[in-house]
């Protein structure tokens, strides 16, 4: 069977509800139809924790970025890179910054975005 290859972009791994909500998610995530990738922007508490499920981790950036800074072309480039290599078919996104980051990444790699609002 084919597995169905999702990213799913947050911006932190901060104690918060979208990383907890993220994580309930994943540890439920049928592995036998989906194959989740993680990618973020920068680590917090639960960073260890996600990086435990054994599944493809990627950060997106060094720091905290915002949307509104000379960091996102490139960070939108280097996700758009990683959908590409890794042939990602949905982007996922859990807050507004990862949105606007992922939605315009899977854009230019042709993939699917979800829009997941979490307030």
């Amino acid at each position: 069977m084919h597995k169905i290859k999702v990213l799913h972009v947050i911006r932190t791994f901060n104690l918060g509800g979208a990383e907890t909500n993220l994580r309930n998610m994943l540890l439920a995530a049928d592995t036998t139809k989906v194959e989740p990738h993680v990618a973020y922007s920068f680590g917090g508490p639960f960073e260890s924790e996600f990086r435990k499920l054994g599944m493809p981790v990627f950060r997106y950036a060094m720091k905290a970025e915002k949307v509104a800074s000379a960091a996102t072309p490139g960070i939108i480039f280097r996700l758009a890179n990683y959908i590409r290599k890794n042939r990602i078919q949905i982007v996922h996104t859990h807050n507004s910054n990862a949105h606007v980051w992922g939605a315009a990444a899977a854009k230019l790699a042709g993939a699917k975005v979800v829009e997941h609002v979490h307030d």
